[in-house]
């Protein structure tokens, strides 16, 4: 018994270093790494070094990287190249004069004014864009000098200022939808109006640089020889014409001018001559029309017995109106010539 008791007396002796030793493990066991929540610079919580080891790890065995989502900011509207107009054919003549037409550009609706010369693009003015943005505005509006110059719509856009710069494109076009001619609108059209031409026997070539002015397709009718009646004796006389409209029943097609010049002879009642005739208008367009009437009606008015109804040249009907009228004219002033001579040779005098 004192033997055991002896013992547990070492062993109290010990026990607080037992505990001491118990309460170490203890703690070893339960310690945790601690963890640092420091902010950075992406407004995210700082890794810690056994997180940023893992991360490491995972980014050398898939060899993915990881996906960053931008934030989203507010930018103001500007104008892209999304709204850029398509190019067009413009392979056909104009009727020359000063139209007018508009369209939306980047702020509101720009106006413009087209004037067209021997068929083509003169000078485009802007008349009006003040909804415009005055910055767009600045670098757009070389667009109408450029069509100016290059006589076509088909222009490049300035870049930043895509918006405006199609408006003013786009009322050029709508400008020239005015001086289009009446066959001019459709591909059918076309086809229609030069078949009537070819039919006419004045088909028109269009404007070549290496031949010059358009000339008819068909051979150049050769001015017809009036046959004159048999000559009375009887005095001759000669009159003068001039100022005579050339008009067109459409007046889309083109515009009217005049029959300069023509004189004719006239002797027993009857024209026996007609010569000298010019026009105002030498457009390229019209001078086949011309040509043939000037070829072919002196014939026609030479040959007829009844001034009021003398066919026309085929193919050129308003030249051809004009002459005839010219003729007419003339006779009414030469009848009434011959009456007061009538009238003088009764009374004696």
């Amino acid at each position: 018994m004192k033997k055991i008791v002896s013992e547990l007396t070492a062993v109290r002796a010990l026990l607080p270093a037992i505990l001491v030793v118990l309460l170490v493990i203890t703690a070893v066991n339960a310690y945790k790494q601690p963890t640092y929540s420091d902010v950075g610079n992406a407004g995210q919580k700082a890794k810690t070094p056994a997180a940023t080891a893992k991360a490491k790890k995972t980014k050398k065995l898939t060899g993915k990287k990881k996906v960053v989502t931008a934030r989203k900011t507010t930018m103001p509207a500007v104008p892209t190249a999304a709204g850029r107009v398509t190019k067009v054919k413009e392979e056909r003549l104009y009727k020359d004069g000063t139209y007018k037409g508009s369209a939306r550009g980047f702020g509101g609706p720009i106006s413009v004014s087209v004037k067209v010369k021997k068929g083509k693009i003169s000078k485009v003015s802007v008349l009006s864009a003040a909804a415009e943005t005055p910055s767009y505005w600045a670098r757009a509006k070389v667009v109408a000098n450029a069509i100016s110059r290059k006589k076509t719509t088909n222009v490049d856009v300035v870049s930043g200022a895509t918006y405006s710069s199609n408006g003013i494109i786009n009322a050029v076009r709508n400008a020239l939808k005015k001086a289009e001619t009446k066959f001019a609108k459709s591909k059918k059209g076309k086809k229609k109006k030069a078949l009537e031409k070819k039919k006419a026997g004045n088909v028109v070539n269009k404007p070549n640089k290496a031949t010059g002015p358009q000339t008819p397709n068909t051979p150049e009718e050769k001015p017809q020889t009036p046959t004159p009646p048999p000559d009375t004796g009887e005095q001759v006389y000669e009159y003068t014409r001039g100022g005579i409209a050339v008009q067109s029943d459409d007046t889309t097609l083109w515009q009217s001018y005049r029959l300069s010049n023509v004189n004719f002879r006239v002797q027993s009642n009857r024209i026996i001559s007609v010569t000298g005739i010019t026009w105002d208008n030498s457009e390229s367009n019209n001078i086949p029309y011309q040509k043939r009437a000037a070829n072919g009606m002196p014939a026609k008015i030479v040959a007829a017995t009844d001034y009021n109804n003398i066919d026309v040249v085929s193919g050129a009907t308003c030249c051809s109106k004009a002459l005839i009228q010219a003729a007419q004219d003339v006779m009414r002033e030469h009848a009434k010539k011959a009456s007061a001579t009538t009238a003088a040779a009764g009374s004696g005098k």
